[in-house]
């Protein structure tokens, strides 16, 4: 016959509540990522530099610097810097520096954008990039 207690020889099992080694690493695989993102947009930019137009660079962060796009070969000479002002969105500000046509690329900073985006149009490249994302770098 078998009886029933409520007692119990088996050791309760105590789950581990600290989850910091994986979200260090999962935040270390989304800088990485970021990083990678980063990189592969200012070789992009550095290609379209070669063409004899401006590199109009839209609200930078007081962070990004022309030493950054100088590490990338990319002469500081060659970009134009554009600060919105009061009824001005950066949208606004990037259309009509792709509607001059006078620039081979257009990177414009608005913490409203996702991380990284770009695309092209015609034969101007335009990066949209989230200031937050140079943080990681």
């Amino acid at each position: 016959m078998y009886t029933t207690s409520s007692l119990t020889n088996i050791t309760p099992v105590h789950h581990a509540t600290n989850t910091a080694p994986l979200t260090h690493t999962a935040t270390y695989a989304m800088q990485d990522a970021r990083q990678t993102h980063w990189q592969a947009m200012m070789r992009a930019l550095a290609l379209k530099a070669r063409q004899p137009k401006w590199i109009t660079v839209i609200n930078p962060p007081r962070t990004f610097t022309a030493k950054h796009l100088q590490q990338w070969g990319i002469h500081p000479d060659q970009v134009r810097v554009i600060r919105s002002r009061n009824g001005y969105d950066d949208c606004a500000l990037v259309e009509g520096a792709v509607k001059a046509n006078t620039s081979c690329a257009v990177l414009a900073f608005s913490p409203q954008a996702e991380k990284i985006n770009h695309y092209e149009t015609g034969t101007q490249w335009v990066a949209f990039v989230n200031p937050a994302v140079l943080h990681c770098h």
